[in-house]
């Protein structure tokens, strides 16, 4: 297809996001990324309330991320928030969404069974140092150690090159795919197939899930 029109498809339409499952199994084979001394990744107490919005501000440069993330840990205490520092200046952070009940987030569904990362975000004066790795590695290690029986939930768009790239390179374990049909860019239907089973979830509407 044309990129331009690929492109106006995908905000419009119809939207193809490839998902990756990760059990205890596979984080052994992991990547685990090249050593760093200039930078370290840190679990913060989101029950700071003094503390955690000032790190935030440091962190995120872009208003919209910022206000996700701030959604995120205001709505659902069940999550946990980790840093990253580049030489002793904050950095980066990820959340990890530890379900208690069955949620919506991303226009996906996730269970108690579950552990989806999100907001994984570096500030724009380090990109490219490999602090995302960092992060993605600590927040993985975190639900291993923790979580252990759980699986660990990841969705990455189509169009994402750079993160697809990334993720063949740290490993991870494909596990179907996930379709948003749309109306002019207005969200109606999430449809996922992963090992061979289908679900579908009705966005237009309201739900009895709670929506992060």
């Amino acid at each position: 297809m044309i990129p331009g029109i690929e492109k106006i498809v995908e905000n419009n339409f119809l939207k193809k996001r490839y998902v990756f499952l990760t059990n205890k199994e596979h984080f052994p084979g992991l990547r685990v990324p090249k050593k760093d001394e200039s930078i370290a990744c840190k679990i913060e107490n989101t029950g700071d309330e003094e503390y955690i919005p000032g790190l935030l501000a440091d962190i995120v440069d872009d208003k919209d991320v910022l206000g996700s993330i701030k959604k995120i840990l205001t709505n659902f205490k069940n999550s946990v928030l980790i840093s990253a520092s580049y030489d002793g200046e904050t950095a980066g952070c990820i959340v990890v969404l530890i379900p208690s009940e069955p949620i919506i987030y991303d226009n996906c569904k996730y269970t108690p069974d579950q552990v989806r990362f999100a907001q994984l975000y570096v500030n724009s004066k380090y990109r490219r140092r490999g602090i995302s790795s960092h992060l993605r590695y600590a927040a993985f290690d975190y639900w291993y150690n923790h979580y252990p029986d759980r699986t660990v939930v990841g969705i990455i768009e189509g169009s994402n090159d750079a993160s697809l790239q990334g993720a063949q390179k740290m490993n991870y374990n494909f596990g179907g795919v996930n379709y948003l049909i749309k109306f002019f860019g207005k969200n109606l239907m999430s449809v996922t197939n992963c090992t061979g089973k289908w679900e579908f979830l009705l966005l237009f509407r309201g739900t009895k899930f709670k929506r992060i």
